[in-house]
């Protein structure tokens, strides 16, 4: 976040845990903080401070790892000074702005005279982040090792493979084929699920052609072929659906989701592998995404989905395990490889 965000709002907070838990919990504290400054109990100004470091998302769950020292660190500062808040903010690494890298904002009470103390702990937090690069850089295993692994550990129960690098969340167009081909060469036993591929074109095709047709297909590097080529298949339409779905899961419960037309496609093929094809390029981290397309993850062997952290908060205790895979793809892992041309350099990470 931009240190001006602070002059615009007084009551600046933000979520303590990646996935993102405590929306509810966040949203009231900042409701909270607000109806105090109503009343005239407190005077609530805020500062943010940059760590001066562009941290890929990875590593950030708050479960565990560097980003959970961090929250620590944080909540001991707000309360030895007496601060309304202190919150660490990862950042988006996507984004090419000077803004980009992680942040620390902290709230206190005017009356109090707590700037100096606010601005210390932002500070204290933001070089603690700075000083824990290493521990955040993410190191993948590419997506044939990662598949490998997934099909030893899916003979003791379901497991997914996620692929950050075109996760719609973080920039990704749900386009890329690289996961794809490799589960396709790896030649999987048992029920799999691809989710997903974003093509409304073929998806219309589908419609088209109607339930149980069967089709030439090209998934994947529809928009471009920087990360691949397409991957062409013989697949039979399963399923149509027309997109619409109500979260059940631990984020966004209640909240209508609008993929436009969707189609399920099975492979023709050695392997029992569907794949979801969707109008629209949104992450497959809620369990009504699949109820739609009428798959049980519980029930797979071997799921495959476009997404990253979000997807464990629902699936986590779904999956014997959950493996990350780097693939080539424009949310990569690898934030060097990324053409920045308005990011400090000196925030910019080593390769990988």
């Amino acid at each position: 976040m931009a240190p001006a965000i602070a002059g615009a709002a007084d009551i600046v907070v933000g979520y303590k845990t990646y996935p993102h838990m405590d929306m509810f919990e966040t949203a009231a504290k900042a409701l909270g903080l607000l109806e105090r400054a109503v009343r005239g109990e407190i005077a609530p100004r805020s500062v943010v401070r940059p760590a001066n470091a562009l941290l890929a998302s990875h590593n950030m769950r708050t479960a565990a790892g560097p980003m959970a020292e961090i929250e620590v660190l944080a909540a001991q500062l707000a309360e030895r000074h007496g601060l309304l808040d202190v919150t660490p903010f990862g950042g988006f690494a996507y984004a090419d702005v000077p803004q980009a890298g992680a942040s620390v904002s902290a709230c206190y009470d005017a009356r109090r005279e707590g700037e100096e103390a606010a601005s210390a702990a932002a500070r204290a937090v933001a070089a603690a982040m700075g000083a824990r690069r290493a521990a955040f850089r993410p190191d993948l295993p590419d997506a044939s090792t990662g598949l490998r692994r997934a099909l030893t550990e899916s003979a003791r129960g379901p497991v997914a493979v996620v692929e950050p690098a075109d996760n719609p969340m973080s920039g990704g167009t749900g386009d890329t084929p690289g996961l794809f081909r490799a589960l396709l060469a790896a030649r999987p036993e048992g029920p799999c699920v691809f989710a997903f591929f974003c093509d409304p074109g073929l998806v219309e095709r589908a419609r088209a052609a109607g339930q149980g047709a069967s089709l030439d297909v090209a998934l994947g590097g529809r928009l471009s072929d920087a990360f691949g080529p397409p991957v062409e298949v013989e697949a039979r339409v399963e399923r149509l659906t027309d997109g619409h779905f109500v979260n059940e899961g631990p984020m966004w419960a209640g909240q209508s989701v609008d993929l436009g037309a969707t189609a399920v496609l099975r492979v023709k093929g050695p392997a029992d592998l569907r794949v979801i094809v969707t109008s629209a390029p949104v992450s497959p981290n809620d369990p009504a995404y699949f109820k739609l397309h009428g798959i049980d993850p519980g029930k797979t062997r071997l799921v495959c989905a476009k997404a990253k952290n979000h997807f464990r908060a629902a699936f986590g205790g779904t999956f014997r395990a959950i493996v990350d895979v780097d693939t080539p793809g424009p949310a990569t892992a690898d934030l060097a490889a990324l053409p920045f041309t308005r990011v400090p350099k000196e925030r910019l990470p080593a390769p990988l």
